[in-house]
C-alpha cells in the first residue's frame, strides 16, 4: 500500500467503466486513463452488464442464515453438514472454542425475519445436538440471513476489450462448495502471474490466456455446486429417499479405496468407517462421503493434516445423507 501513489485507492467512490472496453475509469464523474480495467464489483456487476456480458441471476431456491457463536465453552469438535428435506445445517469450529454455524432453507426469496434466532430455531431447534446448544450461543446481531443467487450462465468471455472480469463478477456461484471466494483468488493470481513482465502491446495476449484457463475451471465448479445444491436441498419425499439410498450404496470403505492416500501414502492406522444403521433416535446416522470426493474420512474425526482451506479446495460433490451427519 506504501508504494501506491496518493489518490490511487478512492474509498466509497462511484465508478463505472466504458461500455466499449476503452480502458478508462469514470469516478465521481471523473475520467481516470489506464492500461487495465479489473472488475471485481460482485454478482451484481455493473461492468459485466455494461460490457454486454451480464446473462443474468438466478435465484437457487434457497435462504441462508450464518452466525457464530459467543465463547460459551466448547460445544463443537468436527466439522460436518447434516441434511434433511430441504434444509441443512452446518458446523466449522474455530479457535477460541467459537463456532461457525450455517443453515439453509427452502423458502420464496426476498423474506425477512422479526426475529431472525426464533426463525432459525423453530426450522432446527429439534434437530440433533449440538445445533440447539449452537443457536442458544448464539447472540442474534451475530447473525446474517442472503438469499442465495448464481449466475443463471457465466459470461461468453471474462474479457472485454482492455477490461476484465474477476470473482463473482465473472463465475458467482452458490455457496455448496465453498468455492466463492477460493477461485476469485485464483483469479487473481492467475492474473497477476500472466501480467507479469507483460508489456501495454502484449495486454491481449495475456487477457486471452487469462480468459482461456480461468472459464473452464470455473464452470466446472459453478455447475458442480449448482448440482451440489439441488441434491443437498432435495425436499421431495422421493428424491430425498433415493439420495439417502445413494449414500448407503456407496460405503465409506468402498469410498476410501478410491481416495488417494495421505501422508505419503500411507494410510490412516484407523480403519475406514463402513455405514452405521442403528440409532437410539431411530434414524440411521451417516458418516461417509463420495467416491468422488478426494478426501478420506475416518469415522467421527476431521481429516488429520488438513486444513478447512485444504479440504475445501478439494471437495467435489457429492455427498448424500438426510437429516443425518456428515463429517468433513
Amino acid at each position: 500500500m506504501q508504494h501506491l501513489r496518493p489518490g490511487t485507492i478512492r474509498l466509497s467512490a462511484v465508478a463505472s467503466v466504458a461500455a466499449d472496453g476503452a480502458p478508462v475509469v469514470h469516478v465521481d464523474g471523473e475520467e481516470h486513463p489506464v492500461d487495465l480495467v479489473i472488475a471485481a464489483d460482485g454478482i451484481r456487476s455493473d461492468a459485466r452488464a455494461r460490457w454486454g456480458l451480464d446473462r443474468g441471476i438466478r435465484y437457487a431456491g434457497y435462504t441462508a442464515w450464518r452466525g457464530i457463536t459467543t465463547t460459551a465453552g466448547h460445544l463443537a469438535d468436527e466439522a460436518g453438514e447434516t441434511w434433511g428435506r430441504g434444509a441443512r445445517f452446518g458446523i466449522v469450529p474455530l479457535p477460541d472454542d467459537r463456532v461457525y454455524w450455517f443453515a439453509t432453507h427452502q423458502t420464496p426469496p426476498g423474506g425477512t425475519d422479526d426475529d431472525v434466532l426464533a426463525t432459525v430455531h423453530s426450522l432446527f431447534g429439534n434437530w440433533h445436538a449440538p445445533i440447539g446448544a449452537l443457536l442458544a450461543a448464539t447472540p442474534p446481531e451475530a447473525v446474517l440471513r442472503h438469499d442465495i443467487h448464481d449466475l443463471v450462465a457465466l459470461p461468453a468471455s471474462f474479457v472485454h476489450g482492455r477490461g476484465v472480469l474477476l470473482g463473482d463478477a465473472a463465475h458467482a456461484m452458490t455457496p455448496d462448495l465453498g468455492q466463492g471466494a477460493g477461485q476469485a483468488i485464483e483469479d487473481a493470481a492467475t492474473l497477476a502471474l500472466l501480467l507479469r513482465g507483460a508489456s501495454t502491446q502484449h495486454l491481449e495476449d495475456a487477457l486471452s490466456q487469462y480468459d482461456q484457463l480461468r472459464r473452464p475451471r470455473t464452470r466446472s465448479l459453478w455447475r458442480q455446486s449448482r448440482l451440489t445444491g439441488r441434491i443437498g436441498q432435495a425436499a421431495h419425499p422421493a428424491c430425498a429417499t433415493l439420495r439417502d439410498a445413494a449414500l448407503r450404496a456407496v460405503t465409506s470403505a468402498v469410498a476410501a479405496e478410491a481416495w488417494p492416500a495421505p501422508n505419503g501414502g500411507r494410510r490412516p492406522s484407523q480403519k475406514a468407517s463402513t455405514v452405521d444403521r442403528s440409532s437410539s433416535a431411530g434414524r440411521p446416522p451417516m458418516t461417509g462421503r463420495s467416491p468422488r470426493l478426494r478426501v478420506p474420512v475416518t469415522p467421527g474425526r476431521p481429516v488429520a493434516g488438513q486444513s478447512s482451506a485444504a479440504r475445501s479446495a478439494r471437495r467435489r460433490p457429492c455427498t448424500w445423507a438426510s437429516r443425518e451427519r456428515i463429517s468433513w
